[in-house]
């Protein structure tokens, strides 16, 4: 396959621990979000089935659940936007 045919990939930006995201993969607040999330999809598919989630719904939840008072303040937790 010809480079020609290839799509361009802005990943390489990479800086974290993982190939292709601007933070740090690694962060303590990363992980405790990631889990808190895992959580709110399940509850959400458990009472709404397949329906869809926006972002800015996680947010509001995640900010709540994890007592952040508001998206500047969880933002700045995860040292990049949601």
């Amino acid at each position: 396959m010809s480079t020609e045919t290839l799509p361009s990939d802005p990943a390489p930006q990479a800086v974290g621990n993982l190939q292709g995201f601007k933070f740090n993969m690694g962060h303590q607040e990363t992980d405790r979000v990631v889990d808190e999330l895992e959580v709110i999809l399940k509850q959400v598919r458990q009472s709404a089935g397949d329906a869809w989630m926006s972002a800015d719904s996680a947010m509001l939840m995640l900010c709540n659940s994890l007592g952040y008072e508001d998206q500047e303040e969880f933002e700045d937790a995860l040292r990049t936007s949601f």
